[in-house]
């Protein structure tokens, strides 16, 4: 499955980054395993998925550069890198489509992101424009509301739906 967003608001580490993106891609690709069920028979399952978002940013601002570089803090008028200080367990991010106004019947919840250790923030120049973009990975929640399942994602209102987000 892959879903173009466009413009959008993103919740993440418990901060709201508004009109964040002009243009985000999720991603969730199924993998399946292969049974053998008899000498003709063969059986698919799916196994897991691959998850990704990837956010085009149409801005480089401080709050940006934290979302993408976890280890920066604020400090006075600027912000410094402390490393010993990053969480790399993921939490849960959000993605709200600016065009669904304030119906979250498309919101997309990951329930445990982290920003992709190979990619991070990358900045390319083209035809006199910078373009920046970040991709964070989902990872298998441990458990939701109590009951223990491998769960990447949500798509719809999660309140609505009585889905309690906290760290997995």
């Amino acid at each position: 499955m892959r879903v173009p967003i466009g413009v959008c608001d993103v919740v993440f580490r418990g901060q709201t980054y508004f009109q964040l993106a002009d243009a985000a891609v999720f991603e969730a690709m199924p993998t399946y395993e292969t049974l053998s069920m008899g000498q003709f028979e063969k059986r698919h399952i799916l196994s897991d998925y691959l998850v990704s978002l990837d956010l085009s940013l149409n801005d480089e601002n401080y709050d940006t550069l934290k979302l993408a570089y976890p280890a920066l803090k604020d400090y006075g008028a600027g912000l410094y890198d402390n490393p010993s200080m990053v969480n790399y367990e993921g939490e849960p991010l959000i993605i709200h489509p600016i065009s669904m106004g304030d119906d979250k019947e498309y919101d997309i919840t990951i329930f445990s992101a982290i920003l992709d250790p190979e990619k991070g923030l990358t900045r390319t120049y083209a035809k006199g424009v910078d373009a920046i973009s970040i991709r964070f990975l989902g990872q298998p929640s441990e458990k939701i509301n109590g009951n223990k399942f491998k769960s990447y994602f949500f798509i719809g209102d999660t309140e609505g739906a009585g889905i309690q987000l906290w760290r997995y």
